[in-house]
């Protein structure tokens, strides 16, 4: 039986049965690991312009995200910052997204 590697902790997630092929403890892994392949892209399109904002057009035709939802890259977002910190994104009304200094440090860039 193969069991949910994000079943909710009250209903037993931490026991050793329950725990999935990435382990339990977050100190232990690189904070980059939990990232999905889009959402590697994503932060791979922010690392290269770095220091300049970044539209969500531009973040969605780089990571190659045409053919899913626009709000994909969102989602994307989300994860970087839960991986690299509240701080390690700024956003910039109207205009995207920019990699900060903090976010630069915290992915092993600076």
């Amino acid at each position: 039986m193969e069991v949910c590697p994000f079943t909710h902790r009250s209903q037993g997630a931490n026991r050793p049965e329950k725990i999935g092929p990435y382990g339990s403890d977050m100190d232990e892994q690189s904070p980059l690991s939990d990232l999905s392949e889009i959402d590697r892209r994503v932060l791979e399109a922010l690392v290269k312009n770095t220091g300049r904002v970044v539209s969500r057009q531009t973040l969605t035709r780089v990571a190659g995200l045409d053919t899913v939802s626009k709000r994909r890259v969102d989602v994307s977002l989300v994860a970087i910052r839960r991986a690299l910190g509240p701080d390690s994104l700024q956003t910039v009304r109207q205009r995207g997204w920019l990699l900060t200094p903090e976010g630069a440090t915290a992915a092993g860039l600076a």
